[in-house]
């Protein structure tokens, strides 16, 4: 549990529906949490699980959700609709950002390997407004009309993640060095998904627990 990370990106309160678990464990903050920043050294196999002389560093990243939290006070429902990564975004362009695009089919199949399934949602007026889609045509307001459109992308869990630490096997996030002018630097990625609970039958959905993570790749000195 200590080495899980809650990735802190707003109140406390809520930030215990989903957490980090990373090989390596950023360095802890002066409230003993593990920091959202993490460092690694081109081919240092302690951190980097690529293969050598590829001029990137390959981070294990896991998501765990519904973790048994007890180093800060949570008030979490104790449910995981759907999951929602901001960064790297649903719209990466994979020619013109391979790496990016990569790495998010990375962490997208690691939450598929539990249980979710990748998503749009129905943003059109009626019935099926907010629900879960493949494709438009399922967010008809009537079979066949035409009306429909499924937007966006999220991994959809039905029925929501209740079970108490749920986690995924790792994913490997790659971030290469930047090849400038001067020569090969140092360069960060950042991860940032939102956990979402379910709505409630009646009144409004609880909040979401958004998360972020750095991951800095150096050069070899």
């Amino acid at each position: 549990m200590q080495d899980l990370n809650p990735g802190y990106c707003g109140s406390r309160v809520n930030d215990c529906g989903q957490e980090w678990c990373t090989n390596p464990v950023a360095a802890p903050l002066v409230n003993g949490l593990p920091g959202t920043r993490i460092e690694c050294t081109d081919d240092d196999p302690a951190c980097d699980f690529g293969p050598a002389g590829d001029e990137s560093c390959t981070f294990h990243v896991g998501l765990c959700f519904n973790p048994a939290e007890q180093r800060f006070a949570c008030n979490w429902g104790g449910a995981i609709e759907e999951v929602k990564m901001n960064r790297p975004s649903p719209r990466t362009n994979p020619l013109k950002h391979p790496t990016d695009y990569i790495n998010r089919l990375s962490l997208e199949n690691a939450l598929i390997n539990i249980g979710g399934v990748a998503s749009g949602i129905c943003a059109n007026p009626g019935p099926q407004h907010g629900q879960f889609c493949t494709s438009s045509t399922a967010c008809d307001s009537s079979p066949g009309n035409g009306n429909g459109r499924c937007a966006g992308r999220v991994i959809a869990f039905t029925p929501p993640i209740t079970t108490p630490n749920v986690c995924t096997a790792y994913a490997d996030i790659i971030v290469p060095l930047k090849h400038t002018s001067k020569g090969v630097t140092k360069k960060r990625i950042r991860l940032r998904i939102k956990a979402i609970p379910p709505k409630p039958p009646t009144g409004r959905r609880p909040k979401a627990d958004g998360d972020l993570i750095d991951l800095v790749c150096n050069p070899k000195p």
